[in-house]
Order: structure tokens, then sequence, then C-alpha cells
């Protein structure tokens, strides 16, 4: 083996060496460097009244945090009512990525539910699919019945 070639044969072993270096420092990168964080876009609700409901009515709705490509993010969703003397709403606190509103028609009106999901940076979310939802809450039926055409 010649002189040159000794010296490109020890520059490559070192080129290899590097190699070797970098990809264990990305192997370290990659296990004690945080991975980024996944943010929601929007709160999709679903099982929502369809049709005008009448006071007193509960039921539950769900709704799930999601990313720009649709993708459930995991987290507290939080609930509010625009006018708690018309519904309340009341969250089951899970962070699973599907949240159950338990929800209470009081009285007639169109109140307003929002669920809001916070990011791990502390921006808010309450936009999405049926969110904010309109309720439409309608009069106690009258449940009188005429006897004998009275």
């Amino acid at each position: 083996m010649g002189f040159l070639d000794r010296i490109e044969h020890e520059e490559h072993e070192q080129l290899e060496r590097i190699a070797d270096a970098l990809e264990f420092i990305g192997r370290l990168l990659s296990i004690y460097l945080p991975q980024p964080t996944q943010f929601a876009t929007g709160v999709n609700g679903m099982s929502l009244p369809v049709s005008p409901v009448a006071p007193g009515t509960v039921d539950t709705a769900t709704y799930t945090a999601v990313d720009a490509a649709g993708n459930t993010v995991p987290g507290a969703i939080a609930f509010t009512s625009t006018d708690d003397t018309l519904l309340t709403v009341v969250g089951d606190g899970s962070v699973s990525g599907v949240s159950v509103a338990t929800w209470t028609a009081v009285a007639a009106g169109s109140p307003i539910l929002t669920a809001t999901f916070t990011n791990a940076d502390g921006s808010t979310v309450n936009t999405g699919t049926n969110d904010p939802f309109t309720f439409t809450i309608g009069a106690a039926a009258d449940v009188a019945v005429a006897v004998n055409g009275v």
C-alpha cells in the first residue's frame, strides 16, 4: 500500500467514525429531547339534539379535540353555556380524547353551548363541527285534554 493509499484509507476511517458519532448523538437527542406537542385546531361535538327539546330534558353529547389532520388530541375539554338559566352543562373531566358533556334544558330559549380545549402552549380552541352549538328549547307542552268538548 502506497503512502497516498494509506492516507486515503485513514481519512475514510475517520469519516466513518464521525458518521457513527453523529448517528449516536441523533439517537441520544431523540431520547432526551421532548417530542413535539400535538396541537388541537378544532373541537367537534356529536350526539347533539337535531330538533327542539323541552325544558327538563337531560342528555349527553360527546366532544373530541382534533388537530389539522383530523387526529384526536387528548386533553380535557371545558364546557360553558351562554345562559345557565336556560341550559346547564357539566363535563366528565376526561382527558382521554373523548369528553362527555351532560346538559340540562332548564327553560325555553336559545342558549349556546361552547366546548373549549386548551393546548399545551396555553392557546385555546372553541370552534369546530357543532361547536359552538345553539340549543332550541321550547316551552313546556300543554297536556290538557278536552273532556266532552270543553
